[in-house]
């Protein structure tokens, strides 16, 4: 397959998969608004006002099992969701949250877009791209960030509305961090593509 077909392609499945999101994050707003204005909405509609969490309390997950060496143990974990009313501080916190998330996926898929139309319009170094993909890597740092941030928000909400159940949000750090922090190494590796390129410009 050639470079300019597989570009094509990508465009296309970015694209689409970008106002995807786009229409789902329209539609988010509407049902938050209706919601957060008392408006009567079918809680099937209700797309973003739930959590899921773990049960940390021995008296509701159990105590853990050893084997018999006593070299290791297992433990049931309770799951539970977790959906807190839309008129309260974790309901205003939880549609705020799930609007960043839905906002930093958004720029994702926007600068992939004007990256391969870059590509596809000029040449395959080119400065634009260079910040393209600088700011890519950030957006991916900063939605682990935001992942942990929002951790321990939602773990004070969850100590202040449930203390005896001893709940705790899932959470997985580090995977868009670590994502961000490669783009952004080869954020100078093709940087340096780009100075070579001119410097040859320059020499013919």
């Amino acid at each position: 397959m050639k470079l300019q077909t597989a570009i094509k392609i990508l465009k296309i499945i970015v694209r689409i998969g970008f106002y995807l999101l786009l229409l789902f994050i329209i539609l988010f707003i509407a049902v938050s608004v209706l919601r957060l204005s008392g408006g009567n909405i079918n809680e099937g509609l209700n797309i973003s006002n739930a959590v899921k969490v773990r049960s940390l309390d021995s008296e509701v997950t159990g105590r853990g099992t050893f084997n018999q060496q006593h070299t290791g143990s297992y433990q049931q974990i309770s799951t539970y969701f977790f959906r807190p009313n839309f008129n309260t501080p974790a309901g205003y916190y939880l549609v705020f949250i799930r609007a960043l998330y839905y906002l930093i996926s958004l720029s994702i898929l926007w600068l992939l877009l004007r990256t391969l139309d870059t590509i596809s319009n000029t040449a395959f170094f080119h400065t634009k791209i260079t910040r393209y993909i600088r700011l890519l890597a950030f957006m991916y740092m900063a939605s682990d960030l935001l992942g942990l941030i929002d951790y321990f928000v939602m773990r004070a909400f969850l100590h202040q509305e449930f203390p005896a159940m001893h709940f705790r949000p899932e959470i997985n750090f580090g995977e868009d961090l670590i994502t961000g922090l490669i783009i952004f190494v080869i954020t100078f590796i093709y940087a340096r593509g780009v100075q070579l390129q001119e410097e040859q410009q320059l020499t013919i």
